[in-house]
């Protein structure tokens, strides 16, 4: 039974939870016999203790009370014949029963209560008498297993500060959690307690569950009962796929763990709840569809959708989630298993030096990525300086400045579907024209339209400026239409065609600015001293090194700055992402549980190689 009841927990009278052992209700049991005498064949309490483990695990309970296991034990040595030994063990609990009662301190309650309570303030509905019953249960288990500093009588009273009488119920709940938010600061443990006690009433409102009616032991019941219901109502307002209700969601639902949820803080909480799980907005009240649990199967279920649909692999991947040693990026958990399954978490760009690919790339498609929860990061190296000629016009470039600008109001224009800000990075050569105006760009000071506060920013190094730097030679700076080729080039082609373009521009054939290479360097410092922008990196690097030399030339890397793929007009780069939690793979003794990593990452590998397939691109050029 070792491997089924892993997961069942014993919550103890003093309300910390442990692990289930068998051994130890051998061990009550074989106490039992021994000291009232009673005679017993051999390896009697080994079948009751097996008896009473298959009980507790056909419950389908994750967590279960010590006086209900009591329970089942008194059962269980009567239907194995020993009725003296029940009728003693009855006794015995009786009686303990009793000396905890009388030694028990009789905790009076706050003065505040009763409260009046309006559960339907827009009709001035009716009102009823609340006592804080539900509010001691919740107390009792948000604090399972935490040492806190202030008691329970005490946290209820910080936690009722301020409530009023005829408040409704839904600014009651709100005034405890904002009062409860409070303890953080008292005690590092009270992050967790917060968020546990948050989660009764995220429960509440999915599930229907009342912890007081029906208690903590039933919540997985709960989440069994409304998984189904949960996926049809997503499915029927548009917000899951349809091909999510293909799969044995009886299976699913059976392998539920609410007791993972427990794990949560409150800020961690707080974040999914405001920004991951699925609302119904069809209403007035925007009700959340998802718990926790809920959401990690939904995940791991539409990453699965398109691929046989095979209900253990989802398992596989739902255990990942919920027991936090592997973890997706932030939109593969937004859109997977929804119409529109954009799961990928960074697009890589090219502009090239036209109006047509400065609107279409630079602003439109960047913009339907960002819609989808897309990260951006992108080269604007061949849009022309400023004061460049433009042929067509026979006028003068305004450079890239402005266009970045565009860019920056974009991102918080389409601001990634309401549930983050959008989110981008322009990456620009060292050589180009602009390059001065470029550093100035997250300034807090100067013409606010040549700054761009909400988008980062990233210098794009050759090697042949580090070297300037170190022999404090000079650096030449060009217009890129008239280096056309310079941008796609790196190594020693980079440097031998910078020779050419500096003494093309010496004889004045070119245009060409010659400052000193140390000067320029030290605004690079002193930009990233002042606001963090723009970060350092390094172009020849990042080609050499790159296993798709043979597909073309890195231009930039992503918003993050953690991977380089080939970009071009033709082609936008997808990174795909997923976060292994490392130190959930270290055993007790403190070494690398090797084993468990390599499965965990067979099974993410898998799961990202799904994203590829799935996914929904929204431009053509990165489904290219």
């Amino acid at each position: 039974m070792e491997e089924s009841t892993n997961q069942i927990r014993l919550i103890r009278r003093n309300g910390t939870i442990v692990p289930w052992h068998e051994e130890k209700i051998i061990y009550a049991i074989t106490k039992a016999f021994d000291e009232l005498n009673y005679e017993r064949s051999e390896g009697s309490e080994f079948e009751i203790a097996q008896d009473v483990t298959e009980h507790v695990y056909r419950l389908d309970n994750p967590i279960i009370h010590v006086e209900e296991v009591q329970d089942i034990v008194q059962e269980k040595l009567m239907r194995h014949g020993h009725y003296k030994v029940a009728e003693a063990y009855i006794l015995f609990r009786a009686k303990r029963n009793q000396e905890r009662a009388t030694t028990k301190e009789d905790i009076p309650l706050p003065t505040v209560y009763p409260i009046l309570v309006k559960h339907d303030p827009q009709t001035n509905g009716p009102t009823e008498d609340w006592n804080g019953e539900d509010l001691r249960e919740r107390i009792k288990y948000s604090s399972m297993d935490l040492d806190l500093c202030y008691s329970d009588v005490e946290i209820e009273g910080r936690l009722l500060g301020s409530v009023y009488q005829a408040i409704s119920y839904k600014d009651l709940c709100k005034t405890i959690m904002l009062n409860a938010r409070t303890l953080i600061e008292k005690d590092a443990d009270f992050s967790k307690f917060v968020g546990r006690l948050f989660m009764t009433y995220v429960y509440e409102e999915v599930l229907g569950w009342d912890i007081l009616k029906d208690g903590i032991s039933k919540l997985k019941k709960f989440h069994k009962k409304a998984f189904q219901a949960y996926i049809d109502q997503a499915i029927s307002i548009g917000r899951l796929s349809p091909s999510l209700s293909k799969y044995n969601l009886e299976k699913l639902s059976a392998s539920f763990d609410p007791h993972a949820d427990m794990n949560f803080d409150y800020l961690g909480l707080q974040t999914l709840y405001d920004r991951y799980l699925i609302v119904d907005k069809t209403g007035d009240n925007n009700k959340r569809l998802e718990v926790p649990q809920f959401f990690w199967m939904r995940v791991a279920m539409g990453i699965h959708m398109n691929h046989g649909r095979d209900e253990d692999k989802v398992l596989k991947l739902y255990k990942l989630y919920k027991d936090r040693r592997f973890c997706s990026s932030t939109p593969t958990l937004f859109n997977s298993g929804t119409n529109r399954p954009q799961m990928s978490s960074c697009y890589l760009y090219y502009v090239d030096d036209s109006i047509e690919g400065i609107m279409q790339t630079g602003i439109a498609n960047n913009a339907y990525l960002s819609k989808w929860a897309g990260g951006l990061g992108g080269s604007w190296t061949a849009v022309r300086g400023t004061g460049a000629h433009i042929r067509g016009t026979n006028g003068e470039s305004q450079g890239v400045i402005p266009f970045l600008k565009m860019h920056n109001d974009l991102l918080i224009a389409v601001n990634q579907g309401g549930k983050r800000k959008g989110a981008g990075c322009a990456y620009l050569e060292t050589w180009h024209t602009d390059i001065e105006d470029f550093l100035e760009l997250r300034k807090n000071t100067g013409d606010d339209r040549r700054r761009t506060h909400d988008m980062n920013t990233a210098n794009w190094i050759p090697d042949l400026f580090m070297k300037r730097v170190e022999a404090r030679g000079d650096w030449t700076l060009f217009q890129s239409n008239d280096v056309i080729d310079l941008h796609n080039l790196y190594g020693k082609d980079f440097e031998d065609a910078y020779y050419n373009y500096e003494s093309l521009a010496r004889e004045g054939k070119i245009y060409g600015k010659t400052i000193p290479a140390i000067e320029l360097w030290k605004k690079m410092l002193m930009a990233i001293f002042e606001t963090g922008h723009p970060w350092i990196t390094f172009k020849d690097p990042c080609n050499i090194r790159s296993p798709q030399d043979h597909a073309g030339v890195i231009h930039s890397s992503n918003l993050c700055t953690e991977i380089t793929l080939n970009t071009s007009n033709d082609e936008t780069a997808v990174c795909n992402l997923g976060s292994i939690v490392v130190d959930r793979h270290i055993t007790k003794s403190g070494k690398l549980d090797k084993r468990m990593l390599k499965q965990t990452i067979a099974i993410a590998v898998e799961a990202l190689d799904n994203v590829i397939d799935t996914n929904f691109y929204p431009t053509e050029t990165a489904e290219y």
